[in-house]
């Protein structure tokens, strides 16, 4: 990464060997102090970042660990229905890697959870066209 003065949040992070995720936390316990730009987005400087290396060096573990997740990636789940940009999947995303961050518009449960429905006296059967025509709704 070519250096210079001022440094973006991604860039910051690209700087750093860390994710954009952690740049804000290591914000958060003080270790990082941007500026903010009249638009409310940080700013970090070189000799900021460097200072923040340098201490985090002097440690023996890392200055911020990444969490793992409390679930496991087993698979990678192919689409059960697709079409122009929906995606259908029939599968606990939280254990596949198939889609990436930042990208969801809309999750629907089955069942929707929380939502008062005693589900043994609940008729759910449902056409698959009309099953289609209401997630498209």
């Amino acid at each position: 990464m070519e250096d210079k003065a001022i440094y973006t949040t991604k860039e910051a992070a690209d700087y750093l060997g860390v994710s954009p995720s952690t740049v804000y936390r290591m914000e958060k316990r003080g270790f990082l102090s941007p500026t903010k730009t009249l638009g409310g987005q940080r700013r970090f400087s070189q000799k900021n970042l460097e200072e923040c290396l340098r201490k985090s060096q002097s440690f023996e573990s890392p200055l911020i660990r990444e969490m793992s997740p409390p679930y496991e990636i087993t698979a990678r789940a192919k689409p059960y229905f697709q079409e122009d940009s929906m995606w259908i999947y029939n599968a606990d995303l939280l254990r596949t890697d198939c889609i990436r961050e930042r990208t969801i518009d809309l999750i629907v449960t089955s069942p929707p959870y929380n939502v008062g429905i005693k589900y043994s006296s609940h008729d759910d059967k449902m056409f698959y066209e009309d099953y289609l025509s209401f997630t498209r709704q």
